[in-house]
């Protein structure tokens, strides 16, 4: 029998991007999966895809508990009985949704990680995944980055709000597993994409997402700054290193376990417009508009994934090439997200 059949599974935030991924394949892997889906009646940014998304894993049978996190006791009512957590709550957006939100953003990330994290020191699961993000790390790194280089200094101003409160609830984390015996453990995850992304408010929408949907609307490619590079993990291989992360040995053994998950294919932003165009075969039909020359956010991103590949075969760590996951993602928005 594998690892994950009839395995009690709770994932929060489970009707967002990654975490609908992440349900799905661990179904397909005979886990008992049971998912918080947050109330859509609420029309935060990224309601409309999660209501889609919600509706998908309805449909596949799955265990949907709609549930406001920030709650402590229904925190604790999803939490129970559940072998393993994977906490993806809260809310992720692009540099421009960041930039001008920050206050808003810290509060999004900040109160349901805390209830989880409280449930959790009741419920006692064997494992607690706590998804933190790559925003955590300083501008000033020497790529590629280390997981020690967080907190070393505060992180890269544009993402203030949403990175403090991911650092906040990684400190809890720790103090969870250190004073009260969880084994709880962090994931950072780089940039990703790929279906299921929010595509619709371009001002909110991560960057891939956000290009893509402006080519279908027919508009200008918008470049900001161009010559900063970053690295894009497909979420499905994103998913599949969660899964891969959980599995691994006992993780008690390190005083602090943090792995960052993401790709080592490094691309400019001109190169990445470049390849969105090819792969949507709008090359010689769209215009690219740069705006701000100087790079916005951070001026280069590479995770290290030396920690992830202790644990975990190298050869078993999925690396889609780049080219493909845009070819994959822009056929997935053309056939209207199916």
């Amino acid at each position: 029998m594998g690892f994950w059949e009839g395995k009690k599974v709770a994932v929060a935030g489970g009707t967002g991007f990654i975490g609908t991924e992440l349900s799905l394949q661990l179904a397909e892997l005979g886990a008992k999966v049971k998912v918080s889906c947050r109330d859509t009646v609420v029309k935060n940014p990224g309601w409309e895809q999660r209501v889609e998304n919600r509706d998908e894993i309805l449909a596949k049978g799955f265990s949907v508990w709609p549930a406001n996190l920030t709650d402590p006791g229904k925190a604790k009512t999803f939490l129970l009985d559940q072998e393993i957590v994977f906490d993806l709550s809260g809310y992720a957006h692009g540099v421009l949704g960041h930039l001008s939100n920050h206050f808003r953003n810290f509060n999004d990330t900040i109160l349901p990680k805390l209830s989880l994290l409280g449930a959790a020191k009741e419920c006692k699961p064997d494992l607690f995944v706590l998804t933190s993000t790559a925003c955590v790390y300083p501008d000033r790194t020497d790529p590629p980055t280390q997981e020690y280089e967080a907190m070393r200094m505060d992180p890269q101003p544009a993402h203030d709000g949403y990175a403090w409160a991911k650092l906040m609830a990684e400190e809890q984390a720790m103090r969870l597993r250190n004073e009260h015996g969880v084994n709880a453990i962090i994931a950072r995850p780089w940039n990703t994409y790929g279906p299921r992304d929010y595509f619709y408010d371009e001002s909110f929408a991560h960057v891939i997402p956000r290009m893509m949907r402006r080519i279908m609307d027919g508009k200008s490619l918008e470049v900001i700054g161009g010559k900063q590079t970053r690295t894009f993990c497909h979420v499905s291989d994103l998913a599949r290193m969660f899964i891969l992360m959980a599995e691994s040995e006992n993780h008690k053994d390190h005083p602090y376990s943090a792995y960052n998950l993401g790709s080592e294919e490094e691309v400019t932003m001109d190169d990445l417009a470049g390849m969105i165009l090819d792969a949507s075969n709008m090359r010689s039909g769209c215009f690219i508009v740069r705006k701000n020359e100087g790079a916005v956010g951070y001026s280069r991103r590479l995770p290290a994934l030396d920690f992830l590949k202790e644990r975990i075969s190298p050869h078993q760590i999925p690396s889609r090439p780049l080219q493909t996951g845009l070819r994959e993602t822009w056929e997935w928005l053309k056939n209207g997200g199916n």
